[in-house]
């Protein structure tokens, strides 16, 4: 759904290799790193910080 919503704004890209055009599986890690960087670096609490806390 994201990638749609952003191929819409952007340009065509139906030239490039599929292998440059693959790269939501990066960007979704990178956010998920900062999403849990926030729960940890600031103490947020909750399920969230305990279940990715968990050892």
């Amino acid at each position: 759904m994201v990638g749609a919503g952003v191929r819409r704004i952007g340009h065509d890209v139906s030239d490039l290799d599929p292998a440059d055009r693959r790269d939501g599986a990066a960007l979704f890690n990178l956010a998920l790193g900062v999403f849990i960087a926030t729960f940890a670096w600031w103490g947020f609490k909750g399920w969230f910080r305990t279940l990715s806390t968990a050892s």
